[in-house]
């Protein structure tokens, strides 16, 4: 396939969630915008980080330990990021009722499938995870790239 056919081909598509493999080549051509959203649970004075963990089957990382983060779509509401935050509150932290989110930062960071730009908030969740909860200088050796960056500058921003 020829860049003329491939142009066409993409301009059929509808604006939106790609599919995986062409998302992913997308990815590794370009820059993708990313929004991170770091949990914290606090008890009794002791602050840890809420992480989930990617199932085996997972292409690109297979088990590996993440904050939670979505995609920026097209369709999401311009001016902000909170359609983006929401979503990421309503499908990862509904059981765990969340207070607002606070804005950290950008962080321009390499990962496995190519580079991204991350904005990164943070959330404190009211109801305790029954697991997964890590102390912030002490997490998983299997941890997706970039992401104790994140950890470690909201940990900073919001408690230090």
């Amino acid at each position: 396939m020829n860049n003329s056919d491939l142009s066409n081909s993409l301009a059929k598509m509808e604006p939106g969630k790609l599919p995986l493999e062409i998302f992913n080549q997308v990815a590794r051509l370009t820059v993708v915008p990313v929004i991170e959203v770091v949990p914290f649970y606090t008890e009794n004075g002791v602050t840890k980080v809420y992480l989930l963990q990617r199932p085996i089957s997972d292409e690109l990382w297979a088990g590996k330990y993440h904050v939670p983060g979505s995609i920026i779509l097209p369709g999401d509401a311009s001016g902000s990021f909170s359609d983006v935050v929401d979503r990421i509150k309503k499908t990862k932290f509904s059981e765990f009722d969340c207070g607002d989110e606070m804005f950290i930062g950008n962080f321009l960071c390499a990962v496995e499938r190519g580079t991204e730009v991350a904005m990164v908030f943070s959330v404190d969740l009211k109801n305790k995870p029954q697991n997964n909860l890590f102390d912030y200088k002490d997490l998983p050796s299997s941890i997706i790239n970039g992401q104790r960056e994140f950890i470690e500058a909201a940990f900073e921003v919001k408690y230090i």
